[in-house]
């Protein structure tokens, strides 16, 4: 089952249980900075564009729905990162 990164600010896009736990914590299971947290979570979003694609038209949806979402998240004042 996948657990949902989330922040105080703005809709994240569902994360798989790992990718949050990397977000979150740290080697020692502390929570990480919101900054480390949200440097991990726009790795994560931009690797979205990686691979193969067949369709140019949905390769440039991606890069585009890619590129407004780190653009929102550059543009929050994320306080708080949890999961749920």
């Amino acid at each position: 089952m996948s657990m949902n990164l989330r922040c105080d600010e703005i809709d994240l896009w569902q994360t798989p249980t790992w990718i949050t736990r990397i977000c979150l914590y740290d080697a020692n299971g502390d929570f990480r900075p919101v900054t480390e947290t949200t440097h991990i979570y726009m790795a994560w979003v931009k690797q979205h564009l990686n691979g193969v694609w067949k369709d140019q038209i949905i390769y440039d949806n991606m890069k585009t729905s890619v590129r407004q979402h780190v653009n929102e998240i550059k543009d929050a004042h994320i306080k708080e990162y949890y999961e749920l």
